[in-house]
């Protein structure tokens, strides 16, 4: 929302004769908070007023990009022509550049580091090897933010230091949230910021087959260490993980476990959690399916407070069994309190009823996120879509192949009229645009299609779409880009081409 839409909504217009000051400061907070970025830097040259409103809420979350990400990513893919070398060259040295001059005012203006409430890093340089001064700048940099409540780091060149978590628990008092490298939690002691209350990780495949994971022991998580900790990312490495996780069993309440070696007494854990309000199992090989659904023929589980589950496999076009799918399908219906479900495994169209059967008995299901099979000439999209909730708010709907077109999707629009994301990846050439999609959907707000996604912006009858969103914004994304917290929950563990 613009800062013009915004003052608009108040009913104020700029004919009328109104002055800031009428309204309370704490409004103009809230309008500024809702404001673009851009509009947030307008307001910093209105008058010392609005600057001193704007200052705090323009600079509480930081960014810093050691390297870019692009230049990473196509190095990475050896896509690099002469040309793009140069524009990726210019590209890392200014995103360096620019993360040096904030550390550096983080580091001499107190005032401006006392703002910063969340740092962010995207660590993606052509070689992390000469990360040296980049880290040194950022540790001297961490230890004058006093305030800081979440640290976040991203990519693994270079990776974070002992000194960089030294002075985070040192120097930030206040710290609630950190997500490191998978392979940081089991180099680095991050046991010894204590007053965590979110602890996450980010990982690749790489990182998986890394020879340090096998001999990974479960590192010292207990309600001791942090007796604070609510949300978890967990690698699930049975059956050490169960014993670990007992005694936080009475305050944790989102739970992410990644499975890095065998699924044994993971019927156990599921059978106590009683706390749990978001809960996501995450497979990385093949032979862990058996595991996972042998472990759910002990459904249903005890999870009364359970409002989110997200069940993640390996991202192949292989389709569960039958017997398979009605075990899942006994689980969801275990779960009466479900809002949010997303499942990731394969489900061939013909087995989609014994699911689907289980989904509409879940009276408070808002958001909802399948990966169907291929569908053939007697299952279309159309058929799908019949069967899909009526209330849902949001939809992700992944197909192996199969004909897509406004005929299809018809069934959506009359079945599904609250619906406000949808994001749609189907196999196959596409007889529809995110435009299609933007303006049958009457209440869309945010639309995806494959990798592209737009916001949807409505003035009476006409509709247009948002500039499509960047690479490097799809694969950041996060609850301020969606707008929503569930929106941004179901796209999440998502790989998007």
């Amino acid at each position: 929302m613009s800062l013009e839409a915004a003052v608009e909504s108040l009913f104020i217009t700029r004919r009328s004769s109104f002055h800031h000051e009428l309204l309370p400061p704490e409004v103009w907070v809230v309008i500024i908070e809702h404001c673009t970025r851009a509009s947030q830097r307008t307001c910093m040259s209105l008058s010392r007023a609005f600057h001193s409103r704007t200052f705090p809420i323009l600079f509480c979350e930081i960014i810093l990009c050691f390297g870019a990400w692009e230049a990473w990513v196509a190095d990475e893919q050896l896509m690099d022509t002469a040309e793009d070398i140069q524009r990726y060259d210019e590209l890392d040295e200014t995103r360096s550049s620019r993360s040096f001059d904030i550390l550096r005012r983080i580091t001499l203006d107190p005032s401006f580091a006392g703002v910063v409430r969340s740092l962010e890093i995207e660590a993606y340089m052509k070689d992390g090897s000469k990360g040296v001064f980049e880290k040194c700048c950022l540790i001297e940099a961490i230890r004058c933010l006093p305030n800081l409540e979440g640290f976040f780091w991203n990519g693994c060149s270079p990776s974070p230091s002992l000194g960089v978590l030294d002075a985070l628990a040192e120097s930030c008092a206040r710290l609630q949230e950190l997500a490191f490298p998978i392979l940081s939690f089991v180099t680095l002691p991050f046991h010894k910021i204590r007053g965590l209350r979110w602890i996450a990780f980010n990982w690749t495949i790489e990182d998986i087959l890394d020879p340090l994971l096998d001999n990974y022991q479960d590192v010292k998580i207990n309600e001791e260490t942090f007796p604070n900790l609510r949300e978890l990312h967990l690698f699930f490495t049975t059956p050490p993980s169960v014993r670990l996780l007992g005694g936080l069993l009475n305050q944790i309440t989102h739970l992410n476990l990644l499975f890095i070696r065998d699924l044994g007494c993971l019927e156990v854990l599921l059978q106590n959690l009683p706390h749990v309000q978001s809960l996501t199992l995450q497979t990385l090989r093949e032979n862990q399916e058996e595991q996972l659904f042998m472990a759910f023929t002990y459904a249903p589980f005890n999870l009364p407070r359970l409002t989110q589950l997200k069940i993640c496999g390996e991202e192949n076009e292989d389709a569960l069994l039958s017997t398979n799918v009605t075990l899942l399908a006994e689980v969801v219906r275990g779960i009466p309190t479900l809002q949010c479900f997303d499942c990731s495994f394969c489900i061939a169209a013909a087995h989609l009823e014994l699911l689907f059967s289980a989904i509409l008995s879940l009276k408070h299901l808002r958001v909802l996120g399948l990966h169907i099979g291929h569908l053939t000439n007697h299952d279309t999209v159309r058929d799908v879509l019949r069967k899909v909730p009526s209330q849902l708010d949001a939809l992700a709907l992944i197909v192996s192949g199969g004909a897509l077109n406004e005929y299809e999707l018809a069934e959506l629009w009359t079945r599904c009229q609250r619906l406000r994301y949808l994001y749609l990846c189907v196999w196959s050439d596409d007889d529809v645009t995110a435009q299609d999609l933007a303006r049958a959907g009457k209440s869309l707000q945010l639309v995806g299609l494959k990798s592209s996604f737009h916001y949807v912006e409505r003035e009476g009858e006409d509709v247009r779409l948002s500039e499509k969103w960047s690479d490097r914004k799809v694969e950041f994304r996060g609850t301020d880009d969606f707008g929503c917290a569930e929106w941004e929950w179901l796209m999440r563990e998502k790989i998007i081409w």
